[in-house]
């Protein structure tokens, strides 16, 4: 019986070579946690555009609002207070995933959840 060239196209190499590597298999990828670890990447994805929002949300409130009249302290306290809050998601996002580097993803995904719930841009909103 003759070899099919297409067959041999579609082949990787003998599977007898000992540096032949399978691909694991669904059971074994569902078990490793990929799956868990893809839908943990649409969430950081769904969190970095809210943050993301966020940052446009404060820096948009910030040009609303009119710096107050007084002397120079207020004035440097107060821009630096609208410094913080325009850069606040960044922070936390970055704090997060440097402080959560070694947890569950799930770990992460609350606390992004609760970044999102704290740093609502409200005068922004209001």
């Amino acid at each position: 019986m003759a070899v099919d060239p297409d067959d041999e196209a579609l082949s990787w190499g003998d599977e007898s070579d000992p540096s032949h590597a399978a691909a694991p298999s669904a059971d074994a990828v569902e078990a490793d946690g990929t799956a868990s670890g893809s839908l943990a990447l649409v969430a950081y994805g769904i969190f970095a555009g809210l943050y993301l929002l966020y940052t446009i949300g404060w820096v948009l409130a910030s040009i609303r609002n009119p710096i107050p009249v007084g002397g120079i302290l207020p004035v440097i306290l107060y821009q630096f207070g609208e410094f913080l809050a325009i850069v606040s998601p960044a922070l936390w996002a970055g704090s997060v995933a440097v402080f959560t580097r070694h947890k569950r993803p799930a770990t992460r995904v609350v606390w992004l959840l609760i970044g999102a719930l704290v740093l609502i841009p409200w005068p922004f909103i209001a």
